[in-house]
Parts: C-alpha cells; structure tokens; sequence
C-alpha cells in the first residue's frame, strides 16, 4: 500500500455519501506530516517509521435538500472506525475528528473536516528492492506474521 491511502479511501467513502452532481465540490489534500522513526522487526520484516499526516477534507456550497449532514458526518465515523486499524496509536486529542461549518446563505452550508492519521512504513526483505537498509535491499510492504498452529505447553515445577 501506498502512503496517504487511508486520505484516498476516506475521501472516497465521503464522496459516496454526496450525490454525483455534488463530487465537484469536494476537495481533499494531506497537510504536513511527521515521520517517527520505529525500527522494529515485525513478523517476516521490519516496521521502519509510523507517518502522521492531517486528511483535510473541504466541500463547498452544499445544498441542505440534497446532503443530510448528519448521515454524512455518521458516514465519517464510521469508515474510520470500520477501515482504520491503526487509530489507536493516535493521542486522544489527534483520535478526534474536527469538523468546523459555515453557512453561506439560507439554503448552502460549506463544510470542512480534518481527521489525523497514522500510517506504518514497513518493509520486506526483497533483492530486487529499491530501499537499502542495514545492508540490504527492502520493498515496502507489509510482512507476513506467521501464526503458530500448534503449541505445546511445559509444566515446569521448582
């Protein structure tokens, strides 16, 4: 996966919950981000950085009779709480999503959402890898874990 996939796929959802004459006025950018350097090994490779960014959402000029705001802002929560498993190493205050409205006229609203994400940069050992890391070559991926399918357990009695 691609960094910021997770601004794609949210700004998708909310794109869903518009109707098609109304996508035109949504934009959606990341604002700066961070890179927290991890260096931790994770099943068959390596958890390399967590990078924080700001999912800026923006629609303009939106009609009350065709955009229930509430579905929308419902819509909002629960893809992230559906789709963004990584949520959790969030601060509580950076967990929150920030909504802020503006009435234009009577009968349009404009609406702007900020959602803080967390991403992790893995790799995976790969020769022909176009990160070089410890002596190697990596991809970015994420490794597989592998899961034990038995386990025996030991009494041990002192």
């Amino acid at each position: 996966m691609s960094l910021g996939h997770l601004h794609k796929a949210f700004t998708a959802a909310l794109l869903d919950c518009l109707p098609r004459k109304l996508h035109h006025k949504l934009e959606s950018w990341m604002a700066p981000a961070q890179l927290s350097l991890v260096g931790k090994r994770s099943g068959n490779g390596i958890q390399l950085a967590h990078f924080y960014y700001v999912s800026a959402i923006s629609i303009e000029d939106v009609p009350f009779t065709q955009v229930d705001t509430a579905t929308l802002l419902a819509q909002a929560a629960a893809w992230l709480i559906d789709n963004d498993e990584h949520r959790y190493l969030l601060e509580a205050n950076d967990s929150a999503v920030t909504v802020k409205t503006e009435v234009v006229d009577e009968g349009k609203i404009d609406i702007a959402l900020e959602v803080s994400f967390i991403e992790l940069l893995e790799l995976i050992p790969d020769e022909q890898g176009s990160v070089k890391f410890n002596g190697q070559h990596w991809c970015i991926a994420a490794p597989e874990v592998d899961i034990a399918e038995t386990i025996t357990v030991v009494a041990c009695h002192e």
